[in-house]
C-alpha cells in the first residue's frame, strides 16, 4: 500500500510538472492539489510528508490510524474521477497533442541498449515490470496489469503513467480490503536482537536488491 501511494504521489508530481512545461496551467494546479491528498494520507501514519523513515526490520514503525481505510478509499475514488478529467484536459488540447505526439521518440531497441527501465521502456511496447517479472513483497498476490503503449514518444509515456496510476488505485484498494480483514501487528514478534549483514553466496561478491520504483527499476 505504501509503495503504491508513493507511486501515485510521484506520478502526480510528474504530471503537474509535465503539463506546466507544455504550457497548460489548469492541469498543473489540479495535479498539485491531488498530490497533496496522497501526502496527507502518508503523513497520517508516518508522521511526515516526504522523508517517512517508516520501514523497520520485520515490519513498519506505526500502525494506520482509526478510520484510515475509509478515508483512503474516498481519496482513491476521487482520484479515479480526476484522472478522467486530466485526460479530457490534455487529449482535447491541440497544444498538448502537438507537443507530445511524435516528439522525443525512443524505440524499444534504443531503450534496451541504453538501460532504460520503467515507464519509458513500457511506452516503447516492452512489457517489463519487475513487480510482475520478479515479484517482491506481496505483488504476486495482487491483481494488476502492466501499463503499456507502443508510441515510444512523449504521448506514449504520458499514457503509460496515467494507466499506472489507475493500476495503483486498483492495488491500494486490494490492500485496504486486506487490512480490513486482517488487522495485526506492525512488527514481527520474531526479530533477533541484533541483525547483521547477510553473507553473499559462495562465488559472488554481493547481494542486489531490485525494486520497481515510480521512475524505473532501482538497485541497492
Amino acid at each position: 500500500m505504501c509503495s503504491e501511494l508513493q507511486r501515485l504521489a510521484s506520478h502526480l508530481m510528474w504530471y503537474a510538472a509535465f503539463v506546466q512545461d507544455l504550457g497548460l496551467m489548469t492541469p498543473f494546479l489540479y495535479g498539485m492539489r491531488d498530490r497533496d491528498l496522497i501526502l496527507d494520507l502518508l503523513q497520517s501514519f508516518t508522521g511526515a510528508r516526504m522523508t517517512y523513515e517508516y520501514m523497520r526490520v520485520g515490519g513498519v514503525r506505526n500502525d494506520i490510524p482509526v478510520g484510515f481505510t475509509d478515508r483512503c478509499r474516498k481519496v482513491m475514488d476521487w482520484l479515479e474521477a480526476r484522472f478522467r478529467e486530466y485526460e479530457d484536459l490534455c487529449d482535447k488540447s491541440d497544444i498538448f497533442l502537438k507537443r507530445t505526439v511524435g516528439v522525443g521518440v525512443l524505440k524499444a531497441r534504443e531503450c534496451i541498449a541504453d538501460g532504460v527501465t520503467g515507464p519509458m521502456l513500457r511506452s516503447a511496447g516492452v512489457p517489463r515490470d519487475i513487480r510482475k517479472d520478479r515479484p517482491y513483497s506481496v505483488y504476486d498476490e495482487l491483481e494488476f496489469d502492466v501499463a503499456l503503449h507502443d508510441g515510444a514518444d512523449v504521448f506514449g509515456r504520458y499514457r503509460v503513467r496515467m494507466e499506472e496510476m489507475r493500476q495503483s488505485l486498483r492495488i491500494v484498494r486490494q490492500t485496504l480490503d486486506y487490512l480490513d480483514r486482517s488487522p495485526g501487528r506492525v512488527l514481527s514478534e520474531r526479530i533477533p536482537r541484533f541483525v547483521g549483514a547477510p553473507s553473499p553466496p559462495p562465488g559472488s561478491e554481493s547481494y542486489i536488491l531490485r525494486r520497481g520504483y515510480p521512475k524505473g527499476v532501482g538497485f541497492a
